[in-house]
């Protein structure tokens, strides 16, 4: 029998009085309540519901493209006529498109990638010519080293703090069968349960793909019933070889469950500073006294290992594939990386495997469970998910093609929750289902962009920015991801402003290529509008204090909006002191103009990099980046970098006029009447003593810079000694690897891997 629709309020409820059942209810809003609530549904009805509310806000946001296309008048695109109507942009003409690794490989970087954004523009690209003429020390500065014992401390010490333990050695001894080595590893019982427990209520939304039910019963069998006891695990009961799998997976959602504790404050993450008045206190005190060290996912690479994915698969195989491939996507010492890696091949490899397993098709509840269809929906949409992410971000094509792909967005319905606590499981389902209207409208936009066989038309390109920027304000932002439904949110509204960000910097390119300057400026514009709407944004998100879980979900895209957002101004910034130098000095209220624009675009460079410096300290390529930039930043403030564009104010300075200058003045809410002096100013515009001094202290740090050094020359060494030791002996003996130096060469590496000559 189904169960009473309830309709009133939770705070009704409880107290037991009449609610008069609107939004918000009379009581609450005189009482100043949030007023909330729980109702309870037929399953069928409430998954037809699920899908008819997606379905029709499908079709009001077609009528509302539609409506738009019909009526467009006014926007912020240059006036149509009959000459740009037709106007085609090639976003793949003039850039490099493969980069050679010499004997190491090839690497090829897509047209949305930073890399592309600062080889297509002449002002970046002038960057790529001084970097590789300059030593790079002069640019990026020394890494010191620090005396040995200060070091040591601080690399313990720090790898506590932001959960960074280092695998230990034998994890890499291959002479030691692979369930002796879970064994080893393995916390406490009380360690392990702890972590599920938290999975299933924190890190879950994020990963939404594993059965509760399932998965508890299957970690039963292997190590023994749930137990909050501190004692170790004795046994693994593996049955089958697809137990390995099984274990992979608690080997990640351990490793997950860990990080989620973690705030970027390393101050919070110490044990000591806990007070334990309260449960959840003396939960965390007991968590990170207990570390579970980076060994965990060596260790579930080698239970995947195990499986030879290319030839045939399992479920439960790619749910550990996946699970590993979101865990390099979102954890502090991996990441994709400023330009995606090659993470972009596994991505590709698991649609793959999902399409071979039909899970592209909507699965038949006749022949499969219902807990299994929705099971199956969720980890086909988290995937697309993923690949549309990695697409936004780099550019590349996607794997998934919608053409092959029939399986609805999973629904929320008491038979076919994957959680047992159902009321969390809605919630779930609803953030999944309120963020695919943008991931549907970020595929249909990039996917016109880059088309390679079809050129985008420049016109009908910005009318798809501009559906995109109404379905991003279609509900007010909610900045703060301090529960996983509004990390959702931002998450997708950083993905949609990225893709605006990198199309309409590439817009401005193509019209500057062209000499249409009137255009060009619009666009350019347009693109520091949405930098100047996102800082505030930004800033809201950095400075919140929310277990690690919430930023750890949205870092990989705050490293990519960080990156693109700073080559933009810097090119700006470059062209500024360029149309400087070819000005004349102190003769017309020109000159002061640009002086105030060249400070201004220096502001936001340093904002952007005191507001992202936090995060260097837990997340690698985050400190990598912030290095990086900071050199960019220095070297447009060196002397000789000028020298060469002396004549060159055509190609690589400013086609504004005063008016345009102070437009972006009041856009970066910069006092355009100041009263600095000309002269004063545009003494230390382009002079050694003009660079800026970014005040943050982590850009600095030598123990930190050190700290990311050695751990990353341990992870390289691991990697060899892993490799090695799977060798036989004869190859062992002419394969020896070769010893790590003890100078980290970071300014080779730096050069190779972050700053590439692409062309």
């Amino acid at each position: 029998m189904p169960k009473r629709l309830v309709t009133a309020c939770e705070y009704c409820r409880v107290r037991k009085v009449k609610c008069d059942k609107q939004i918000p209810c009379s009581t609450c809003k005189k009482r100043g309540k949030q007023c909330s609530t729980r109702r309870v549904v037929n399953s069928k009805a409430e998954g037809k519901r699920s899908h008819l509310h997606y379905d029709v806000e499908s079709l009001k946001l077609k009528l509302k493209s539609l409506d738009e296309q019909a009526n467009f008048v006014d926007t912020v695109v240059p006036a149509p006529n009959t000459k740009e109507d037709f106007d085609f942009i090639n976003i793949y003409k003039d850039y490099t498109k493969v980069y050679i690794k010499g004997r190491e490989g090839r690497n090829c970087f897509g047209p949305l990638s930073w890399t592309t954004l600062m080889n297509s523009d002449n002002a970046l690209r002038s960057s790529w010519n001084y970097i590789e003429d300059h030593k790079m020390t002069e640019l990026f500065g020394k890494l010191e080293s620090g005396s040995t014992d200060s070091v040591k401390d601080f690399d313990t010490d720090h790898q506590r703090l932001a959960g960074l333990v280092v695998p230990s050695s034998p994890v890499f001894d291959s002479t030691i069968r692979l369930d002796s080595k879970l064994l080893s590893v393995l916390a406490n019982q009380k360690v392990i349960w702890t972590l599920i427990r938290r999975f299933f209520r924190v890190v879950y939304p994020y990963v939404p793909f594993i059965d509760e039910r399932d998965f508890r019963g299957e970690i039963s069998r292997l190590i023994d019933d749930e137990n909050f006891e501190v004692v170790p695990v004795v046994e693994l009961n593996i049955r089958g070889h697809l137990d390995f799998a099984t274990l992979g997976i608690l080997l990640v959602i351990l490793r997950l469950s860990y990080l989620s504790y973690f705030s970027n404050d390393l101050s919070h993450n110490l044990p000591d500073n806990i007070n334990t008045n309260t449960v959840k206190n003396r939960e965390l005190k007991f968590i990170l006294e207990n570390p579970i060290s980076m060994s965990y996912i060596v260790l579930a690479q080698s239970c995947l290992d195990e499986f030879n994915i290319f030839n045939r698969s399992n479920v439960t195989v790619l749910q550990l594939a996946l699970l590993l491939r979101t865990y390099r996507h979102l954890a502090p010492e991996e990441g994709d990386g400023p330009d995606g890696g090659d993470s972009i091949v596994l991505t590709s490899t698991l649609v793959s495997m999902a399409t071979n397993l039909g899970l592209n098709r909507e699965p038949d509840e006749s022949i499969t469970s219902k807990r299994e269809c929705n099971l199956f929906r969720k980890l086909a949409i988290h995937l697309k998910n993923l690949d549309t992410t990695e697409c936004v971000s780099f550019g590349t094509p996607s794997g998934v093609d919608r053409r092959y792909f029939d399986i609805k967005c999973p629904f929320y319905a008491l038979d076919n929750s994957n959680l047992i606590d159902t009321e969390n499981e809605r919630e779930v389902i609803s953030a999944y289902m309120n963020s695919g209207l943008i991931y549907k409208q970020l595929e249909e936009t990039y996917n016109y962009a880059i088309d390679l066989s079809k050129p985008a038309n420049a016109r009908l390109l910005d009318l798809k920015l501009i559906e995109l920027k109404d379905i991003l304000m279609m509900d007010a932002l909610e900045v703060m991801p301090q529960d996983y439904a509004n990390s959702f949110k931002v998450k997708s509204f950083l993905l949609g402003e990225q893709l605006i960000l990198s199309i309409q910097f590439l817009l401005h390119i193509h019209y500057e290529r062209q000499s249409n300057y009137a255009n060009s400026k619009v666009y350019i514009k347009e693109t520091l509008r949405t930098i100047s709407s996102l800082l505030p944004i930004l800033h809201s998100i950095v400075e919140i204090q929310t277990d690690g879980m919430h930023i750890m979900s949205i870092a990989p895209i705050l490293q990519t909006v960080f990156v693109k957002a700073f080559v933009i101004v810097v090119s700006v910034l470059i062209r500024t002191n360029v149309s400087i130098q070819n000005e004349v000095r102190g003769y017309s209220d020109m000159f002061s103009s640009l002086i105030m624009l060249s400070v201004a675009m220096k502001d936001w460079c340093v904002e952007l990099l005191e507001l992202f410096s936090i995060f260097s300290t837990r997340y690698y390529y985050f400190w990598r980046i912030l290095r990086g930039c900071h050199g960019l930043l220095k070297l447009c403030f060196a002397k000789d970098f000028y020298e060469p564009l002396k004549n060159a104010a055509d190609t690589h300075g400013l086609h504004f006029s005063n008016s345009d200058i102070h437009e972006i003045l009041s856009i970066c809410g910069h006092n355009s009447d100041g009263e600095n002096s000309t002269q004063d100013l545009s003494t230390s515009i382009i002079s050694a003593a003009g660079i800026p001094n970014v005040s943050s202290k982590y850009i600095s740090d030598v123990d930190l810079n050190r700290f990311w050094v050695v751990l990353k020359s341990q992870s390289k060494s691991n990697a060899t000694m892993k490799r090695f030791q799977n060798l036989t002996i004869s190859e062992q003996s002419a394969s020896v690897p070769e010893e790590e130096p003890e100078e980290y060469d970071f300014f080779t590496e730096f050069y190779n891997d972050f700053l590439r000559e692409t062309g």
